[in-house]
């Protein structure tokens, strides 16, 4: 039982990586956290039956917690692409000498 949850923890963990490409440290952290948990019962031994659901609530936990940020940063970078869409001074910048002759900031 514990090493079959372990396995499907990994599986999860691994889809979410590949799927949301987690580029923020906090969600890599949370990933590799994930993915520790579900490599740990693979190596570990049974124990008694009221420390193997504390670690199955852990993974859970764990795996909600890494679906619920790399989701969110998924929405931080889709608005951030929407909001620079149609703008034109991120692909063509030009450098001004004086600080007076500067365009204002229209994206920002």
């Amino acid at each position: 039982m514990n090493i079959l949850s372990g396995i499907v923890v990994l599986a999860v963990t691994a889809v979410l990586f590949f799927k949301y490409k987690p580029r923020m440290r906090s969600s890599l952290q949370i990933c590799l956290l994930a993915g520790v948990l579900g490599v740990l019962p693979l190596f570990l031994t049974d124990g008694p039956l009221v420390l193997q659901l504390v670690q199955h609530f852990m993974q859970v936990t764990v795996l909600v917690c890494c679906f619920g940020k790399l989701r969110e940063e998924r929405i931080l970078v889709n608005r951030r692409k929407a909001r620079l869409k149609h703008c034109k001074c991120s692909k063509s910048r030009k450098f001004v000498d004086a600080p007076s002759q500067q365009r204002p900031r229209v994206c920002a």
